[in-house]
């Protein structure tokens, strides 16, 4: 081993050291990251605060469970322009500004953007190509920390001094989105009809409008089935 390979494998081994023990200090679990993308288990509450520990001998990363926190994953190093641009993702997202990266490369277009989930948000933990090259990722996904790149003002914040994620972002991991636009789905003839929700559809509005006769009954039986709007 020569002394420009023990001098990096002893930064690596102080970088890995404090990078854990500031993570740890910040309220987040930790696990280690391997080349081949493996980590230790961590889905039962599991974390790794000791770095002398054999698991993070071959790590290459430091992977922070996100658990309450979301994080915006912006990989324009990887895009060749083919994503939005970093200043049109505030008023897409009804902000004035976004946070201030927690981690970014040297070239400042791989950003790591934390954001905090509310409390009983019940939500899927990823939606990876929300955007293309941007994924939004929370509970037990990870965000990795690298060797070489910048941990902004030195440490990441804790969970409660991150800014409220919004609304987008809340949508974007909703285990079922809803839009404005009326859709339609069958219901089985067992489902009473809301009639209510039926006449409050633009087009059944308009049947009501022109002069027929329909009757409730007719309606709640066509093809033994009826169309209510969701």
């Amino acid at each position: 081993m020569n002394s420009l390979t023990a001098g990096r494998n002893a930064d690596l081994s102080i970088w890995f050291s404090e990078t854990v023990c500031m993570v740890h200090q910040q309220g987040y679990r930790v696990t280690p990251v391997y080349k081949d993308g493996r980590t230790e288990r961590y889905a039962n509450g599991q974390t790794y605060p000791d770095c002398s520990a054999p698991e993070w001998e071959k790590a290459i990363a430091v992977g922070v469970v996100l658990d309450g926190a979301i994080l915006l994953d912006y990989d324009g190093n990887k895009a060749q322009g083919d994503i939005t641009p970093l200043d049109a993702l505030p008023p897409m997202m009804g902000l004035d500004s976004l946070p201030q990266p927690v981690q970014e490369n040297t070239d400042g277009d791989s950003l790591h953007f934390l954001f905090r989930r509310p409390e009983g948000f019940q939500c899927k933990a990823s939606n990876d190509g929300w955007l293309p090259h941007i994924d939004v990722k929370t509970g037990n996904q990870l965000m990795h920390l690298k060797p070489g790149k910048i941990v902004n003002d030195s440490e990441l914040p804790r969970l409660a001094e991150l800014p409220p994620a919004p609304p987008m972002l809340l949508d974007a991991l909703a285990s079922k989105s809803f839009d404005a636009a009326p859709r339609f789905r069958y219901a089985p003839r067992s489902q009473p009809l809301n009639l209510i929700r039926l006449l409050s559809c633009p087009i059944f509005a308009a049947l009501f409008r022109t002069p027929c006769k329909l009757s409730v009954r007719n309606m709640n039986t066509y093809s033994g089935q009826h169309v209510i709007p969701i």
